[in-house]
């Protein structure tokens, strides 16, 4: 007799989760509005050709045909390209959303600067953590890379990974001087044994400033900076860090100080010249100024680190000025 109360409340339990699963599926159209609203308040946009539901019982997967994101802040711009795309989510938590585009390219634009990405395979994890948080989280395998920048990244990498966190973190007792960290952002490479490397970085203020000057201006009087928290990057064995930070000048220019570690300054200056980042006459003028710095008593250089400064528009090493740094918001 006890088995019919159990047998009903089991099978009460599974209509009603597919009745769930139902009534979340023939409301797609409603969930892809309001997200649409939530976007377009973040500077983005969403826009498919068609999508259909499928996944029963397990998973809701909506199935996307020719995706495209779009978003914008200011001068830069993001576009996302897909002929296709798998949008996965347990009914149970629909907080925690996982996304595989295919065929995908990925423009990257800041005013003249441009970079395409052009992964073989790419996955994006997004957690909704609620009161406007979340992370995001990205990894990229076989990515083509073609820009008019010369940054000294190869052109295809084996692997990538991106992580974006939007949450407000309290200030530690130690960070006392700085505004807690707002967003925080994280990127890695790897070409096979030969290369890596890996950027982790955030800004720090009372908000996210949208990227136009009077927002800007109000994020940098009222404390804000942005922090290479670390930078590292292993090339044929050698390996290199690095960490800075930065505010904008009353001419919106870049205002901080960057070092980099890990070798003599002159194997740093080897290497920065090595991937073009900085060219023959000045790497004279770095040379001269290592020379001009102390060595130990057999007459070779201290490994200590190599500070680099940007101020009054410029990127200085001791006293050569090495490029010209413009505002960061075109006129």
């Amino acid at each position: 007799m006890k088995l019919k109360p159990i047998s009903f409340i089991l099978l009460a339990g599974l209509m009603g989760y597919v009745g769930y699963w139902y009534f979340l599926s023939l409301n797609t159209d409603i969930y892809l509005e309001k997200m649409a609203e939530r976007l377009a308040q973040q500077g983005a946009a969403f826009e498919y050709a068609s999508y259909e539901v499928s996944g029963f019982p397990y998973r809701l997967v909506l199935t996307f045909e020719n995706p495209v994101f779009k978003f914008q802040n200011g001068p830069l711009e993001i576009v996302v390209n897909s002929t296709k795309m798998d949008v996965i989510a347990q009914p149970w938590n629909l907080s925690h959303i996982i996304f595989f585009p295919e065929d995908t390219e990925i423009q990257l634009s800041y005013a003249a600067q441009e970079m395409t990405l052009k992964p073989e395979h790419l996955g994006f994890s997004f957690h909704d953590l609620g009161g406007d948080r979340y992370r995001l989280s990205s990894e990229f395998t076989g990515v083509e890379i073609s820009s008019n920048l010369e940054t000294g990244v190869p052109v295809k990498l084996d692997t990538m990974a991106f992580h974006l966190r939007k949450e407000i973190q309290e200030i530690q007792e130690a960070e006392g001087l700085f505004e807690p960290k707002l967003l925080e952002l994280g990127l890695s490479g790897t070409r096979g044994k030969e290369f890596s490397f890996e950027v982790t970085s955030s800004f720090r203020g009372q908000e996210v400033p949208e990227m136009t000057r009077p927002a800007l201006e109000v994020w940098r009087n009222h404390g804000g900076t942005f922090e290479i928290d670390k930078l590292q990057i292993s090339q044929f064995g050698q390996t290199f860090e690095g960490a800075g930070s930065f505010t904008l000048d009353n001419q919106f220019r870049p205002l901080g100080v960057f070092s980099i570690e890990g070798a003599s300054p002159k194997e740093i200056l080897k290497f920065f010249t090595a991937n073009r980042w900085i060219g023959e006459t000045d790497a004279v003028l770095v040379g001269s100024f290592i020379d001009t710095l102390p060595k130990d008593a057999n007459g070779n250089d201290f490994i200590f680190p190599l500070a680099f400064s940007i101020q009054e528009g410029f990127l200085t090493l001791g006293p050569a000025r090495l490029k010209e740094i413009g505002p960061i918001i075109p006129e």
